[in-house]
């Protein structure tokens, strides 16, 4: 198993350096070679940019291997405290060096640095929680299965993003940046709703493969139950207070974006719901069924298309809440239907309420 691990990480690390890479030189020549207009001043911002992506994809990576290692809480706080108590440090000697003339030049080579503190932090930790044999195994490749998986969960990700943005990106097109604004602020609210499901998802991640590797349904079930409760319940008074205090809320923006106050009660709505469905995409992947996940959710991405299409000619912002609303309960149905059926499990609220009164 060690020696799977360890060509995996070496696998990862390649192919993430080099994606990253590429990715960023290419941007940086679309602008050199002025395929792409840009001032010469903005050629060193690109630059700092570039130059950022790859030693970022090498700290995200690190970051999800020490989730991995069952070190939720190291991954998060050298992922995010390190880089913020770092660049605010960079911040104030910049200040007191340079009479307060801080540019934002200076800042993105600060991220940078920010980066690079992240990744020799993460490579100590990573060989400090390592179990001591990994260093002594040699390293095992099966890299047409990872990439095969790799390109699948790629795919989820693409997909769920254009999901995400789908219904704004149609809402500016068909009615324009008013309602899009009106729209944004009302979602990043309802947004909020997910915390629970979130941070129940950065601790289930690590134990998931293993349990159900180890044929440990049950167990895995009945922390499966608990993480669903837990999230439950932080999204429920998350939620009410969102709906309770939404006309406070909305109205520190402006008076004019009160008229998202609808829209807000259907997408918190729509991520409670979300919640109560618990992790089952997180589930139907780290259990193998990649393929499941994206057919769900693609099923999904053109219902909310062709719901957008519909609904915001004649409801404007309304129907872009109506139809995220339906797409996010039709992808998590789909989903949990393929993961019954596939694994047995069920990631559901309403699982868990049967299971206890089952035992009641």
């Amino acid at each position: 198993m060690l020696t799977l691990a360890k060509g995996l990480w070496r696998t990862s690390n390649i192919i993430a350096f080099l994606v990253a890479l590429i990715t960023g030189l290419c941007a940086y020549l679309l602008f050199y070679l002025e395929i792409i207009n840009a001032a010469t001043a903005c050629l060193t911002l690109i630059a700092a940019a570039a130059f950022t992506l790859p030693v970022a994809a090498m700290v995200n990576l690190r970051r999800a291997m020490l989730q991995a290692l069952n070190q939720v809480i190291a991954a998060q706080a050298y992922g995010q405290v390190l880089r913020n108590v770092v660049l605010i440090l960079g911040i104030i000697s910049i200040i007191i060096l340079s009479d307060n003339h801080l540019s934002v030049e200076s800042i993105l080579w600060l991220n940078l640095a920010t980066y690079v503190a992240a990744l020799f932090a993460g490579q100590y930790l990573i060989r400090k929680y390592l179990p001591r044999g990994y260093f002594y195994s040699n390293a095992a490749f099966e890299n047409r299965a990872w990439i095969t998986i790799a390109l699948s969960v790629f795919i989820f990700k693409v997909m769920t993003n254009i999901d995400s943005q789908a219904d704004l990106l149609m809402l500016g097109i068909m009615k324009g940046s008013y309602e899009v604004g009106i729209y944004n602020i009302a979602k990043k609210f309802a947004g909020l709703s997910s915390f629970g499901l979130l941070a129940v998802n950065m601790f289930l991640q690590p134990v998931i493969s293993g349990l159900f590797a180890e044929n440990k349904k049950e167990q895995l079930q009945k922390i499966l139950y608990q993480g669903v409760i837990f999230s439950t319940i932080i999204s429920l008074f998350i939620s009410a207070g969102l709906i309770i205090f939404r006309q406070y809320i909305l109205n520190f923006y402006g008076e004019e974006f009160s008229a998202g106050s609808t829209s807000l009660i259907i997408l918190t709505i729509a991520e409670f719901l979300n919640v109560a469905f618990g992790s089952v995409a997180t589930i139907l992947i780290l259990t193998g069924y990649q393929r499941e996940a994206n057919i769900g959710v693609a099923i999904a991405l053109a219902a909310n298309i062709i719901l957008n299409l519909i609904l915001i000619p004649p409801f404007g912002v309304m129907g872009a809440a109506y139809g995220a609303f339906i797409s996010t309960i039709l992808w998590n149905a789909i989903m949990l239907i393929y993961l019954k059926r596939r694994t047995g499990l069920n990631t559901s609220i309403a699982g868990a309420i049967s299971k206890a009164n089952e035992k009641a």
